[in-house]
């Protein structure tokens, strides 16, 4: 059994084992319910289910064993486990598909130090390495099994399974979270778009901490961002 400890554990029972017989890589969704407590409590008994939840206020919760697939990524669920991260609601008229809203929606810094803690217990226990978003070729290159953290988006592009729709983190996130792209791909669009808010002095306590997870990537390569 695989639980992570001093969090919340729901001990719903999962779907069977993994193939490989372990998780290959680890799935970030942003479900369109910022309600903690419901969302909690509806993954007791939907069809649907992650291993995981983090709240807008740092709340975990941990559904199911991660020793054992869920119902969260379609026809992939033999190969990730599924971490859900609270965000903002839908507006209406994006019934069936994501509100981009949703996944603009930054993560608090409560949410952001809570979810890192969940993916480096997710990275240690199960050997997956914080490695990520991958690229489309990437992703095609593996037939859509990742070996790293990705977004449910991204595994769509090669895995067609319901929730095609949905995006996930930004890449900036992913450099906050500590999980570096395998390339300088995202990198460099993420420090782009950091460059334009500092050039405005427009950086928020949470633009600062992905400037700074950035600063940590890029000094590998010799460059720098923050001033």
């Amino acid at each position: 059994m695989a639980v992570m400890y001093g969090v919340n554990y729901l001990n719903r029972p999962g779907k069977g084992a993994f193939i490989s017989p372990s998780p290959v890589g680890c799935i970030l969704h942003r479900p369109e319910n910022p309600r903690f407590a419901q969302s909690a409590a509806n993954f007791q008994t939907a069809t649907h289910y992650p291993h995981f939840l983090v709240g807008k206020d740092g709340e975990i919760v941990q559904v199911s064993d991660t020793g054992q697939k869920t119902t969260h990524v379609g026809n992939a669920n033999a190969y990730y486990i599924g971490i859900e991260i609270s965000s903002i609601a839908a507006r209406p008229g994006y019934e069936h598909r994501q509100d981009p809203n949703t996944t603009r929606d930054p993560l608090t810094l409560a949410q952001a130090e809570s979810l890192r803690r969940v993916v480096d217990w997710v990275s240690s226990t199960h050997s997956i390495p914080k490695i990520g978003p991958p690229s489309l070729s990437e992703m095609t290159n593996v037939s859509g099994i990742w070996h790293g953290f990705c977004s449910h988006a991204d595994v769509s592009l090669v895995i067609a399974s319901p929730g095609d729709h949905e995006e996930g983190l930004t890449d900036p996130e992913f450099l906050t979270l500590g999980i570096f792209p395998s390339s300088t791909r995202h990198a460099e669009s993420s420090m782009t778009e950091l460059l334009r808010k500092l050039d405005r002095q427009e950086l928020s306590p949470a633009d600062r901490a992905k400037a700074d997870a950035l600063d940590k990537f890029l000094s590998k390569l010799g460059k720098k961002i923050s001033p």
